[in-house]
């Protein structure tokens, strides 16, 4: 899908001016309604549906302490893990006018390890948000 709405002047970014439209593909589980005002001032819905492909982070996992702990009159002994996040998978390569959208901290990762082509969305809607749906306002960096 390409979003191309253009923005009113006072809220275009310094480098929106001139740029040509991206393409969003969609690494999340979910289809994204998308809440905007359009140059006539209605909403659109437009929705960007999933790829097919979810962009997801792989982690270590270790147990660094065993916990003794009593739950009601059951004394038993816990592992106290430590998680790490080790790689994003499922990221295809950068492209040219592409841009991929994924979970926030897979974002936040992918954008850590020096992947500008990435973002997540923005400003959920819970109350429109519903059946493999999200309601979102808009994209952010993680």
């Amino acid at each position: 899908m390409t979003i191309a709405t253009p923005l009113p002047p006072r809220e275009r970014s310094a480098g929106a001016a001139g740029r040509s439209p991206l393409t969003l593909v969609n690494l999340t589980p979910h289809a994204l309604v998308f809440f905007y005002c359009g140059a006539d001032g209605a909403h659109g819905l437009p929705e960007l549906p999933p790829s097919g492909t979810v962009a997801a982070l792989r982690h270590r996992r270790r147990t660094i302490d065993r916990l003794p702990v009593v739950i009601g009159a059951n004394p038993l002994t816990l592992d106290l893990r430590d998680t790490a996040a080790e790689e994003v998978v499922e990221l295809p390569g950068p492209r040219d006018g592409v841009v991929y959208i994924c979970e926030p901290l897979v974002a936040r990762c992918a954008r850590a390890a020096g992947r500008r082509d990435v973002l997540t969305y923005a400003g959920v809607q819970r109350h429109f948000s519903r059946h493999g749906r999200l309601a979102v306002t808009g994209l952010a960096t993680g």
